[in-house]
């Protein structure tokens, strides 16, 4: 966490709004987690996204805002691969409080929706582009 994230959240329009997310998800769980945080973050989203189904790829962006992950957008569909990116203030809340802000909990997240959507096996990784966006990479087989 950077020393005056804190501050720096509070300092955002609607910085109370992604404050709890923050500090459950990605400054205790992170501390309490420490070098296994990106295996059981990843499935523990897959776990959440069964616990809140969705039938089509909307409720996946809807349920993201309402987290107060971001504003996710699919950017590309094929046969065997998916592209999403992830903006918005809940983003960038993240980069301004955070030294290394991870998204496996988002990544597993999107792979169960579409898994259960499809009935495939589906895997999904990430890449931080800059401070502005996340895409999340999407294997079906």
């Amino acid at each position: 966490m950077k020393p005056d994230a804190y501050s720096t959240i509070n300092s955002l329009p609607e910085g109370d709004k992604y404050f709890a997310a923050i500090l459950m998800k990605d400054i205790f769980l992170t501390e309490l987690l420490e070098e296994d945080r990106a295996e059981i973050l990843y499935f523990g989203g897959r776990s959440l996204a069964r616990q809140f189904a969705s039938n089509t790829l909307m409720g996946i962006e809807e349920f993201f805002n309402k987290a107060g992950w971001g504003d996710l957008e699919m950017s590309s569909q094929k046969e065997t691969s998916q592209s999403w990116v992830l903006t918005g203030d809940g983003l960038t809340a993240r980069f301004l409080a955070l030294e290394e802000p991870t998204f496996y909990l988002e990544a597993g997240f999107i792979a169960q929706q579409i898994t259960q959507q499809l009935g495939r096996n589906v895997e999904a990784g990430y890449q931080i582009n800059g401070q502005k966006s996340v895409t999340f990479d999407v294997e079906i087989s």
